[in-house]
């Protein structure tokens, strides 16, 4: 189909510069890849692999397995397993937000685990968040907060106050994507 629809001058020189920059992409993408700690860094800056404020971010990660651009399955499982690897007994930390659970990135880490096949990653993550939002202390026996601290705290950090923490958030619904 894809040679149907570049058989015109116009359509052809679309694909062409649309191929152009998704090649651009990957090779800057592969520039934050931090080849000792097996994550993605946040940027080439300071929070970059090997900055003074190192971050290896859960979003960045996720959406590094989910877009597809990472290409070696090894890689993938790796990026999958160390995500794993960091997970407290509430769910897994959004490092790129200090003393977060983000029920939202851990949306797109869902899907990630998805995508490089550790399907088992996925559904523990499902349970182990997910339920705890459900039974946790402070929560509403709902599974929609907006986030919560690695403690479990019911206190997100964006907010003074744990009552202004929104239990009705569509931020949490990932895992009915």
């Amino acid at each position: 189909m894809a040679d149907e629809i570049v058989k015109d001058g116009y359509a052809r020189t679309q694909f062409d510069r649309w191929r152009s920059v998704s090649e651009r992409m990957e090779r800057g993408i592969e520039i934050l890849w931090c080849e000792n700690k097996g994550l993605y860094g946040d940027n080439v800056g300071r929070r970059g692999c090997g900055g003074t404020h190192e971050v290896l971010p859960q979003d960045g990660n996720s959406w590094a397995l989910l877009s597809g651009i990472v290409a070696n399955q090894t890689r993938r499982f790796d990026i999958s397993q160390k995500l794993r690897n960091r997970w407290t007994k509430y769910g897994a930390p959004a490092t790129e937000f200090p003393n977060v659970i983000s029920p939202f990135a851990s949306s797109f880490e869902l899907l990630g685990h998805c995508a490089a096949g550790h399907h088992d990653a996925a559904v523990e993550l499902m349970q182990l968040m997910w339920g705890y939002m459900l039974d946790g202390p402070g929560f509403t026996n709902s599974t929609c907060v907006e986030g919560y601290r690695i403690d479990g705290d019911v206190q997100y950090p964006a907010y003074w106050s744990s009552a202004r923490n929104s239990h009705a958030h569509g931020w949490s619904t990932g895992p009915t994507m």
